[in-house]
């Protein structure tokens, strides 16, 4: 749940960012048009031209905004949470995409028609429409072509590598989004017990217990446990994984299946933990071990 709300959250505000920063590539009232003071009145196809690029952004903008607040209803399932993801980031690329061709086209029209060559100077510092390269200029950041903001000089050292880590960092944002949920549904948990510890391992979370301090073991039914709510972990209709406040037991930590109607509940003086494979059967199973262990002492 958390994750789906962060998610959608972060989504909503990167379109709303989006709408501020595009929008003003059409200022009609200053005569601004992708950050060019230029007349367009007497050319139908720069008319043309600017008229597609604001409904195709208008849609654009409209379906990711859509999307973004649709995100707070879906369930918390991977196959739904990885579709969303892979939908929301194809309509980034396309909006990106979109006004890449726009800007371009643009550009090469107005450079065709007779204007002052400062403007022509100006457009050719522009790579792609968008990315600003300009080897004179010393500055390494310089004001966004049109809209909101600041952009960085490709041209320099220090421009390139702020843009290379920018990408990094949201690469390594999507692929721990990517292994958080679709590891924890491919990555089963295990629960390994040994000499001296037992040990509980799932893609996103771990606890150790020692030996020692095991209290007491007991295999009860899913029903007799009121799990009320995560400080910790993350959950799907399908498991419960981290940490969770627990009726009676105070914070535990969790690690079920929904589908298992038992749960193996693991006690010591200062910490509980609730562990359950898929089937009854299978948690049973992990339940004998722990008791055949402790009785070694």
């Amino acid at each position: 749940m958390l994750l789906k709300i962060i998610m959608g959250v972060t989504d909503i505000i990167v379109t709303l960012a989006l709408y501020y920063v595009t929008t003003p590539a059409v200022d009609k009232r200053r005569g601004k048009y992708f950050g060019v003071n230029i007349s367009v009145t007497d050319n139908e196809q720069l008319l043309r031209l600017i008229e597609n690029y604001q409904k195709t952004n208008k849609h654009l903008l409209s379906g990711l905004l859509i999307l973004a607040v649709l995100s707070f209803f879906y369930r918390s399932s991977t196959p739904i949470i990885m579709t969303y993801v892979v939908v929301f980031t194809v309509g980034l690329v396309g909006f990106y995409a979109s006004m890449i061709k726009y800007t371009m086209q643009f550009d090469r029209l107005v450079l065709n028609s007779p204007i002052d060559q400062t403007i022509v100077d100006k457009l050719k510092n522009w790579r792609y429409g968008i990315f600003y390269y300009n080897e004179s200029d010393n500055r390494v950041m310089v004001a966004q072509r049109f809209g909101l903001g600041t952009t960085m000089n490709l041209a320099k050292p220090l421009g390139k590598a702020i843009n290379i880590a920018a990408i990094i960092l949201i690469v390594i944002i999507h692929a721990y989004i990517t292994y958080t949920t679709v590891g924890n549904d491919l990555i089963a948990p295990h629960l390994t017990i040994s000499k001296d510890a037992i040990q509980v391992v799932s893609s996103s979370y771990s606890e150790t217990i020692d030996i020692e301090a095991v209290e007491a073991v007991e295999l009860v039914e899913e029903n007799q446990v009121d799990i009320m709510f995560k400080t910790n972990g993350i959950g799907t209709e399908k498991y419960s994984r981290g940490y969770y406040d627990v009726q009676n037991l105070g914070n535990c930590f969790v690690c079920i299946y929904k589908s298992s109607p038992l749960i193996v509940m693991i006690k010591t003086e200062d910490k509980n933990a609730l562990y359950s494979m898929k089937t009854a059967e299978e948690t049973e199973a992990v339940y004998r071990k722990l008791l055949e262990r402790l009785n070694q002492e």
